[in-house]
């Protein structure tokens, strides 16, 4: 009892071919986009320190405020290291903006009494 050779299918093997070169231009172009990405994340960061000297403390602060209020823990802590951050402005910057709330929030609790009619 002899066994068969297996019976290939040139499509097949067509198929298998054209599968193949697809992934590994996609593997190639998603390599290339990977890079560039972390290309411009290098650049954004080497451009960071020079772009805050430019600025003045309040708009510092207000850049600071934004950057750290979408950060992770981790990573607000280390961005509130940063030499140039306006440590003394941003926090009184929350401090008036803890006040406000709390004067609105009394406000509110006085049945809308306060509110123009």
């Amino acid at each position: 009892m002899s066994k068969a050779a297996p019976q290939t299918n040139p499509l097949n093997n067509k198929a298998n071919r054209a599968l193949e070169s697809f992934v590994r231009v996609i593997g190639t172009e998603t390599a290339k986009e990977v890079k560039l990405d972390e290309e411009r994340q290098k650049a954004f960061g080497a451009s960071m320190t020079p772009f805050l000297e430019t600025l003045d403390e309040e708009t510092r602060a207000g850049i600071f405020q934004a950057i750290e209020a979408v950060a992770t823990g981790p990573n607000r802590r280390k961005i509130a290291s940063h030499p140039l951050r306006p440590n003394a402005l941003i926090e009184r910057l929350e401090a008036e903006a803890e006040k406000d709330a709390a004067s609105r929030k009394s406000g509110d609790s006085d049945g809308g009494a306060n509110e123009p009619a």
